[in-house]
């Protein structure tokens, strides 16, 4: 049995879409496909191409996944930090597994070709795909919609008081809007002038980050520029208007600079590119310590991607949608 699910990339939006704001993001050509063999072992096997392997016995997983619910409740109640609540990445694996009610044994095989901790929203495409492969397990299948809300609700674990746009990038594909839990998809589609920098992974976790943001901007009337942004970025995007789409993208990057989750040297590296003619931003959580801060969206409607690399020392990647 298989399943896959692709990775994503939010266009504007992240960080503002948890206090109500639109987001945008595209669904990716980069992907995570999994792969199951049942067999009489007893045992779930567990093999991931980034995180090594583990075992679990299906007998143990209800009392298991009941302490993750507990976890996280006590994460609500400020008892418990969010990195707390997983104490490895195979206790969501496992958690996402039970969501159908399987008890079936076998090995489970991961593949990936999106970076962990990027901001490609690899964790929703993991519990996408596994999602996916629960219901052929199962045999009991989802809706889009239900699939949608039971990835965010899996994810929840990871990244805390989050939103739905990665639930709705890697279960819906294409371009999409995001407004409290409406899910739009929209007709846009990303040209040739659009390129991925990875500027490396963030020191502060995505649920981290959230949180970080959380205490410092929560009642901040700076959401409202998000919206205003984004809004406007959704019309240039669907006409589209490349002299626009520039300004709004600089625009938002900006706005993420003052909320402090792009690193120095990320944002350094973006003011150049912005000198020599381009746009760019953090299209991740970010990050609110250290000098990476995750896949960076740079757009270049008229300065050669080549005139970067050369100036910034780095490696460009073009936009593959899925």
């Amino acid at each position: 049995m298989k399943a896959e699910a692709p990775g994503k990339l939010i266009l504007s939006g992240e960080h503002s879409v948890v206090y109500g704001g639109p987001a945008l993001a595209v669904a990716l050509a980069r992907k995570v496909s999994v792969v199951f063999t049942p067999d009489a072992s007893q045992v779930i096997k567990i093999y991931s191409d980034q995180l090594g392997q583990s075992s679990f016995s299906p007998q143990q997983l209800p009392r298991f996944t009941e302490q993750l619910d507990q976890k996280f409740s006590a994460f609500l109640n400020q008892k418990l930090p969010i990195s707390d609540v997983l104490s490895s990445p195979f206790d969501l694996l496992i958690y996402v597994l039970m969501q159908q009610g399987s008890d079936v044994s076998g090995t489970l095989r991961i593949t990936s070709d999106i970076p962990a901790g990027a901001g490609m929203g690899s964790s929703a495409a993991v519990i996408c795909a596994l999602l996916k492969l629960s219901q052929q397990i199962s045999g009991r299948d989802l809706s889009i919609d239900e699939l949608c809300r039971k990835v965010r609700y899996c994810e929840r674990l990871q990244h805390g008081r989050g939103s739905a746009i990665d639930a709705a990038a890697v279960t819906y594909a294409g371009t999409v809007k995001v407004l409290g839990d409406s899910v739009t998809q929209l007709p846009a589609v990303l040209d040739s002038n659009w390129y991925l920098w990875n500027s490396g992974s963030p020191l502060s976790s995505t649920g981290e980050t959230v949180a970080y943001v959380r205490e410092n901007f929560e009642g901040s009337p700076i959401w409202q520029e998000f919206t205003q942004v984004t809004t406007e970025l959704e019309g240039a995007l669907c006409v589209p208007d490349t002299t626009q789409i520039k300004r709004l993208i600089r625009a938002n990057e900006k706005l993420l600079e003052r909320i402090g989750v792009v690193p120095n040297p990320v944002s350094t590296a973006i003011h150049r590119i912005e000198a020599l003619g381009g746009a760019a931003k953090i299209c991740g959580a970010g990050s609110a310590t250290g000098d990476a801060g995750g896949i960076v969206l740079v757009y270049l409607p008229e300065t050669p991607p080549s005139e970067i690399e050369a100036e910034l020392n780095i490696k460009l990647e073009p936009v593959l949608m899925a």
